[in-house]
């Protein structure tokens, strides 16, 4: 049951992602803001140079 609920959000968010044409960009930057946040360091983006809450 836990992997069916996986697959079928996995295939979800694909979809979103493919009709939204979202760049690889957007993934980047929200990627290295959680990666971030649960390090414990200030979330700032190299890519844009502002923190999190100011997206």
């Amino acid at each position: 049951m836990i992997g069916v609920s996986a697959l079928i959000l996995f295939l979800c968010s694909s979809l979103r992602h493919a009709l939204f044409q979202s760049t690889a960009l957007d993934l980047a930057v929200f990627d290295q803001w959680v990666y971030l946040a649960s390090q414990g360091l200030p979330p700032i983006s190299s890519f844009f140079g502002f923190h999190l809450l100011g997206d």
